[in-house]
């Protein structure tokens, strides 16, 4: 099996990675499994705010990794894209993963969200107020230095970022084998 990942972010690549070995196709050692993450423009901003633009991000990121990859020397079986946002529901704020798969030969594609995460506003305030070029993970760094800005998710009630990223790819990988093979 060989899976392209819209990112070349390790975290992400480990999570494409935890949750094909952990879903229902993969074999116990899965020698055959390669794993290639590509660097990809999502084309929002940095910190997007709403399900819906998080869900254009990973989308803008599965269509330029589809283009890397007609360029890379490798045939791929499964494209894979996440992208954090934050979601606003009823004055309050929760960060959630959004996950696009896409099986490569049929093109089809499908989409999850992960466990959101409750987010104190005030950071969303402070995201706000760089119109959003600077993520609430980079100001929640700044206050607090021993929590990664990639990965403060399991310090506000959330499940680690790589744990949630994983679970999601793990669903996303059973469903679109269900679909397509």
């Amino acid at each position: 099996m060989r899976i392209a990942v819209a990112s070349a972010n390790q975290l992400k690549i480990s999570a494409a990675k935890n949750g094909f070995l952990a879903s229902s196709f993969s074999s116990d050692s899965d020698s055959s499994l390669t794993i290639k993450g590509f660097s990809t423009d999502s084309n929002i901003s940095e910190q997007p705010i709403s399900v819906k633009l998080g869900f254009l991000g990973a989308s803008h990121r599965l269509s330029h990794l589809s283009s890397l990859a007609k360029k890379s020397s490798f045939s791929f079986d499964l494209f894979i894209s996440f992208e954090n946002t934050i979601d606003i529901r009823d004055g309050k704020a929760f960060d959630i993963c959004c996950c696009i798969v896409e099986h490569c030969k049929s093109g089809v594609r499908l989409s999850f969200t992960g466990h959101p995460t409750p987010l104190p506003m005030s950071y969303v305030h402070l995201s706000l107020s760089t119109n959003f070029s600077e993520t609430c993970g980079s100001f929640i760094h700044k206050e607090n230095p021993n929590i990664p800005a990639s990965n403060w998710m399991s310090h506000f009630g959330g499940i680690d970022r790589v744990d949630d990223m994983s679970a999601l790819a793990k669903k996303a990988f059973n469903e679109i084998f269900s679909a397509c093979f």
